[in-house]
């Protein structure tokens, strides 16, 4: 799945919000031991929506095969 930046006040997340990260170099999702998961994306700065990607957006993103669709901040 490509990645898709919402913004920090959206409530619906059945639309492509601000819009898909398709440029993303990676976009790799952990588990972390208390259960909680990190997503860890590389964009370029040259990037169509490198300006949108500021602190509280929200990403969603694939966390594993299992987990679709999951909200990172």
């Amino acid at each position: 799945m490509i990645p898709v930046l919402y913004r920090q006040d959206e409530k619906e997340f059945n639309h492509l919000g601000l819009g898909a990260l398709s440029e993303a170099i990676t976009c790799v999702a952990t588990e972390e031991r208390n259960g909680l998961f990190e997503l860890e994306l590389t964009y370029p700065i040259s990037g169509s929506l490198y300006q949108e990607i500021v602190p509280e957006r929200i990403i969603v993103a694939d966390a594993s095969p299992l987990l679709a669709n999951q909200r990172f901040v």
